[in-house]
């Protein structure tokens, strides 16, 4: 079905335009690369509900990005092919993307602009989303940050000079493969929560659509803000996707949340977005009308910039506060007692967002269960081409959810975890005046406490070098 409705699209696309075309409009055709070279290290990364990862693997991977697209006036279509290839040295049960791994059509759109008077955009197809921070809605497969896309309609209005509107719905099919080509054995998927690296015979089953809408408001030039209310149906699934046994409920819920971005003076500025979810998990075992859902988000900080300088030095101070579940409420649970399922759900949220580090420490991050209260500096030498930035601070579980921890091991210190980058700009403008060649490293450090049971482990390390290459 997912195969032709695309299809189906990319040739009504392809008549649409070329029937523009004959009234003498003009066609424009365009493409692009990019390729990306990593080599990460790690060592003693946590895993879900206060267990440890493997103690030391390395890998190297390289992804490939090819797109196209073609225009006629307001209308368009644009298409992306993604590849990547990895090599684990020491992890070989993790070797599922030997070269030349598969072809992934990740990006398959339909534009149609300045509809209604010039204040309406229509994107329909499977493409990228994006809002604010990323902390609700963003691309990624759980584990990775540039994977997948949304099956999408997306209606853009712009309401004012200063306000844009998406009104959205999106459909998220069990073990999407994006029209593959090659090796599908890799185990990476658009909406898994888990078995990130288990192949396609793993495939947990989750299938999830949502609709909803996001504003972007910015009338008052000392005060942005954005608003947002969504609501999504996420299907039951499987905690381990080859035992069809563990049934997780599913879940219908609504998301209701603000941010603002007060600029209180040319170098203070502000941030705070806060989000409730309401509704109702599916019955399962002894909750024979499921679980109540009440669960939320918020996040405060404040960034004093030396603008005047020319380094833009800036020291930030901030919170993130994600709610959490008991391990009765938790919403892998199957069976239990509590009532109410209290943990933040990440609703699209399921990406790399602080770090790989903490990302270890959910299922397909699930980010959920954490406050964090950290610092950041950072500054940017030699123009805009390097930017420095160091984050640190402690992490703690909201409530205990570690399933299996022993009954006298109580502890809600995840740990002190810390991350440096550094970002360079190598080549500006490499092919007809577009592209470049940037760099950038990363070094994450976590020293574990008192959530991690067991013998306690040694640090947690982390270690990235990329080079990215566009044309």
């Amino acid at each position: 079905m997912k195969h032709r409705c695309l299809l189906s699209l990319v040739a009504f696309a392809a008549a649409y335009i070329g029937a523009q075309e004959e009234t003498s409009s003009r066609l424009d055709l365009d493409g692009g690369a990019e390729l990306r070279f990593r080599y990460e290290w790690m060592e003693n990364l946590p895993g879900a509900y206060g267990q440890l990862g493997p103690n030391y693997a390395d890998r190297l991977r390289l992804r490939v990005k090819l797109w196209g697209s073609a225009t006629v006036g307001d209308y368009g279509i644009y298409a992306r092919l993604y590849d990547e290839v990895r090599e684990f040295h020491n992890l070989h049960g993790r070797n599922h993307q030997h070269f030349p791994s598969w072809l992934i059509l990740d990006n398959l759109y339909l534009d149609m602009n300045n509809l209604l008077y010039d204040r309406v955009d229509v994107r329909l197809g499977l493409q990228d989303m994006v809002y604010g921070e990323g902390r609700v809605i963003a691309n990624g497969t759980p584990g990775e940050t540039d994977r997948s896309a949304f099956n999408a309609l997306k209606v853009t209005t712009r309401v004012t000079e200063a306000t844009k509107a998406d009104v959205f719905g999106a459909w998220m099919p069990a073990g999407e493969d994006y029209l593959a080509l090659g090796n599908r054995n890799t185990g990476y998927y658009p909406t898994s929560y888990r078995g990130v690296y288990g192949g396609p015979e793993n495939n947990d089953g989750l299938r999830e659509w949502s609709v909803g809408t996001y504003w972007t408001v910015e009338e008052m030039d000392t005060l942005p803000m954005e608003f947002y209310l969504l609501y999504k149906d996420e299907s039951r699934w499987y905690l381990d996707g080859t035992d069809k046994s563990a049934r997780i409920p599913g879940r219908r819920y609504g998301t209701a949340g603000l941010r603002l971005m007060p600029k209180f003076t040319e170098k203070l500025a502000g941030e705070v977005e806060g989000a409730y979810q309401f509704g109702r998990t599916e019955s399962y075992s002894d909750i024979s009308d499921g679980q109540l859902i009440s669960a939320y988000m918020l996040f405060g900080g404040l960034t004093y910039t030396e603008v005047e300088w020319a380094w833009k030095p800036y020291v930030k101070a901030a919170t993130l506060f994600l709610s959490g579940d008991s391990k009765e409420g938790a919403h892998d649970r199957q069976g239990g007692p509590a009532s109410t399922a209290t943990g933040w759900n990440p609703v699209y949220d399921r990406y790399i967002y602080l770090g790989e580090i903490p990302a270890g420490m959910y299922g397909g991050c699930r980010w959920t269960n954490l406050i964090w209260p950290y610092g950041e500096i950072g500054f940017s030498p030699f123009n805009d081409r390097h930017a420095f930035r160091a984050q640190t601070g402690p992490m703690f579980a909201h409530r205990d959810d570690r399933m299996g921890a022993p009954a006298n091991h109580d502890g809600s210190y995840r740990g002190w975890y810390s991350q440096v980058s550094y970002d360079y700009l190598i080549i500006r403008e490499v092919v007809n005046n577009r592209g470049s060649l940037k760099g950038r490293i990363v070094a994450e450090d976590m020293v574990y406490g008192d959530y991690y049971y067991g013998k306690h482990p040694n640090n947690g390390y982390f270690f990235r070098v990329e080079l990215v290459a566009t044309f």
